[in-house]
Protein backbone atom coordinates (compact mmCIF):
# COMPACT_ATOMS: atom_id res chain seq x y z
CA UNK A 1 0.00 0.00 0.00
CA UNK A 2 2.90 2.66 0.87
CA UNK A 3 3.86 1.36 -2.68
CA UNK A 4 1.18 2.47 -4.40
CA UNK A 5 0.51 5.64 -2.20
CA UNK A 6 4.08 6.93 -3.26
CA UNK A 7 3.69 5.81 -7.03
CA UNK A 8 0.43 8.08 -6.87
CA UNK A 9 2.57 10.65 -5.92
CA UNK A 10 5.46 10.62 -8.16
CA UNK A 11 3.74 9.77 -11.57
CA UNK A 12 7.15 10.19 -13.60
CA UNK A 13 8.40 6.69 -12.12
CA UNK A 14 4.41 5.23 -12.88
CA UNK A 15 5.03 5.62 -16.52
CA UNK A 16 7.77 5.08 -19.48
CA UNK A 17 8.94 7.74 -21.48
CA UNK A 18 7.71 6.77 -24.36
CA UNK A 19 4.27 6.03 -22.88
CA UNK A 20 4.43 10.11 -21.52
CA UNK A 21 5.37 10.52 -25.58
CA UNK A 22 2.05 8.93 -26.85
CA UNK A 23 -0.13 10.41 -24.82
CA UNK A 24 1.34 13.72 -25.17
CA UNK A 25 0.67 13.29 -29.25
CA UNK A 26 -3.02 12.08 -28.41
CA UNK A 27 -3.52 14.52 -26.35
CA UNK A 28 -2.24 17.40 -29.57
CA UNK A 29 -4.06 15.27 -31.59
CA UNK A 30 -7.51 15.75 -30.22
CA UNK A 31 -6.28 19.58 -30.04
CA UNK A 32 -5.84 19.76 -33.29
CA UNK A 33 -8.96 17.93 -34.05
CA UNK A 34 -10.88 20.38 -31.88
CA UNK A 35 -9.12 23.81 -33.31
CA UNK A 36 -7.97 23.49 -36.32
CA UNK A 37 -5.70 22.28 -39.76
CA UNK A 38 -2.40 22.91 -38.78
CA UNK A 39 -0.37 24.08 -35.80
CA UNK A 40 -0.88 27.69 -36.84
CA UNK A 41 -4.69 26.83 -36.52
CA UNK A 42 -4.26 25.58 -33.52
CA UNK A 43 -2.92 28.33 -31.86
CA UNK A 44 -5.25 30.78 -33.24
CA UNK A 45 -8.25 28.38 -32.26
CA UNK A 46 -6.97 28.16 -28.52
CA UNK A 47 -6.27 32.28 -27.96
CA UNK A 48 -9.69 32.81 -30.03
CA UNK A 49 -11.45 33.49 -26.19
CA UNK A 50 -8.74 35.84 -25.24
CA UNK A 51 -9.09 38.40 -28.43
CA UNK A 52 -11.22 41.26 -27.30
CA UNK A 53 -13.13 42.07 -30.52
CA UNK A 54 -13.79 40.99 -34.08
CA UNK A 55 -11.68 43.44 -35.76
CA UNK A 56 -8.46 42.31 -33.44
CA UNK A 57 -9.25 38.60 -35.05
CA UNK A 58 -9.79 39.44 -38.65
CA UNK A 59 -6.20 41.68 -38.59
CA UNK A 60 -4.69 38.89 -36.64
CA UNK A 61 -6.17 36.29 -39.80
CA UNK A 62 -5.25 38.33 -42.22
CA UNK A 63 -1.73 38.54 -41.38
CA UNK A 64 -0.94 34.78 -42.05
CA UNK A 65 -1.14 33.32 -45.45
CA UNK A 66 -1.85 29.80 -43.63
CA UNK A 67 -4.60 30.98 -42.03
CA UNK A 68 -6.01 33.00 -45.34
CA UNK A 69 -5.26 29.53 -47.56
CA UNK A 70 -7.54 27.60 -45.03
CA UNK A 71 -10.47 30.51 -44.99
CA UNK A 72 -10.66 30.59 -48.64
CA UNK A 73 -11.59 26.65 -48.23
Amino acid sequence: MTELKSNQRNTAKMFTPMEMKIWSLQKRSNRLVKFGHSDTSLIIGMSIKFIDSDETLRNLLCTSRDMSEILKH
